[in-house]
């Protein structure tokens, strides 16, 4: 009850301040709260017909990706059943809008009693399913006093996260045991979920995001083949999710990197200012740009930018070396993409939010590992030459199948839980 309170009357509404105030600054926030505006004096979230009695699934952002493989599954298997999906971030909606399997989306409603609770009146929910992480404890509270049951899956909870540390440990007990149950991906998330009381609704389950890189690679967006085409004697090397932190080490270390490399470059945010950023940072090594847009041909001597969203999974698939971009910055991106598609992935030092790279730094394939740490420029260089010049096939055939035999656990243990709730 004393959570309740602090967080209803004092968090909140700091939370909500910091909001505004950061859409002066913020074209992102900014529309984060315009997609929240009411649409012809009704909230966005009421915009579908009522009462769908729909499975509610939300999504803070790129954790879209971990809801995908679930939300084909229970389409394939009971193509009546309602989906509805609610996320954070505006950054994933033409993500969201291009996914076939969703009868209704919109912005995750204020996390405030009455919003919720006339949201879900609403709707009528049969389960709330969370992928990740982004349980917010209004939510949570609305669902358990109108007894809709609640699911968090794929979830991880570092022993350094910020979640667990001394002042934020209590709170996020009191939120996360609202749940009904918690799909956790490893043995040492369930300790960590176990330190919070919460091991009577912690499970050990997997992880959802091996079986969408799968199906991905399966199902692959067109992209220009043409463009990436190469000599045996060459290896394409992938830059993915790249911020500048990370181009800063990255521009440096193709700078002393030999010309058996083509380089290839995909900023999380290709703005025009961040693509002019990148052209003035090839410049000072001698390079030349190529916009993926723009190009037919791939001069190898220049760097490719992909300067188009949402192919990042195919360009990994024609690369034998990869880097996953945050890694210098704050946290690192998903490694799992570059691991399906067989790739060596490098990562920087800012990588230990990530369950699998560091799972994936701790095996061997020989002299390698699927995921390897680097912490400058100098040390990325010469891990590089040290595998230029190395057959890669059998390593990636190994990497590859490291991905494939992990894949299909999670989503049916998911399936296993929502399926009853369906019939009801």
């Amino acid at each position: 009850m004393m959570y309740s309170f602090i967080y209803r009357y004092f968090f909140y509404p700091l939370l909500y301040l910091s909001f505004q105030t950061l859409a002066m600054i913020s074209p992102k926030v900014k529309k984060a709260l315009q997609l929240r505006q009411s649409q012809n004096s009704k909230a966005p979230w009421l915009n579908s017909p009522p009462q769908m009695k729909p499975l509610w699934f939300h999504c803070a952002s790129g954790e879209f990706e971990y809801a995908k493989p679930v939300i084909n599954a229970l389409k394939k298997r009971n193509p009546e059943i309602k989906i509805l999906l609610t996320y954070f971030s505006p950054s994933i909606l033409e993500n969201v809008q291009n996914f076939k399997n969703l009868d209704f989306f919109c912005p995750l409603p204020w996390d405030r009693p009455k919003v919720l609770e006339e949201f879900i009146h609403y709707h009528q929910p049969r389960a709330l399913l969370i992928a990740r992480t982004d349980a917010w404890p209004e939510m949570l509270t609305q669902t358990k006093q109108m007894n809709v049951p609640s699911l968090l899956f794929s979830a991880t909870l570092a022993k350094q996260s910020s979640r667990m540390n001394f002042l934020a440990k209590h709170f996020t007990a009191w939120t996360l045991r609202m749940l009904s149950e918690i799909h956790c991906v490893s043995q040492d998330d369930l300790e960590n979920f176990r330190e919070l009381g919460l091991a009577k609704i912690t499970h050990v389950c997997g992880d959802t995001r091996y079986d969408q890189v799968i199906d991905r690679l399966k199902n692959p967006k067109p992209v220009k083949d043409q463009l990436f085409r190469h000599s045996p004697q060459e290896k394409i090397f992938v830059a993915g999710s790249t911020w500048p932190e990370d181009e800063e080490v990255l521009f440096e270390a193709i700078r002393k990197v030999s010309a058996n490399y083509k380089f290839v470059i995909v900023p999380h945010e290709p703005t025009a200012q961040h693509l002019a950023e990148l052209k003035q940072k090839a410049e000072k090594i001698g390079k030349k740009i190529e916009l993926y847009s723009q190009s037919l041909n791939w001069n190898k001597d220049a760097i490719l930018i992909i300067d188009v969203v949402g192919i990042l999974a195919e360009v990994y698939a024609y690369a034998s070396v990869a880097f996953v971009g945050g890694s210098f910055r704050k946290s690192v991106h998903s490694v799992m993409e570059p691991l399906a598609a067989g790739c060596v992935s490098f990562v920087g030092p800012k990588h230990h939010n990530n369950r699998e790279a560091l799972y994936m730094k701790s095996i061997s394939i020989g002299e390698l590992h699927p995921v390897i740490e680097v912490k400058n420029a100098k040390e990325l260089s010469k891990r590089l030459s040290q595998i230029e010049k190395q057959d890669l096939g059998d390593v990636s055939h190994k990497i590859r199948n490291l991905i494939v035999l992990r894949a299909g656990e999670a989503t049916e243990k998911i399936l296993k839980w929502v399926l009853p709730l369906i019939a009801l």
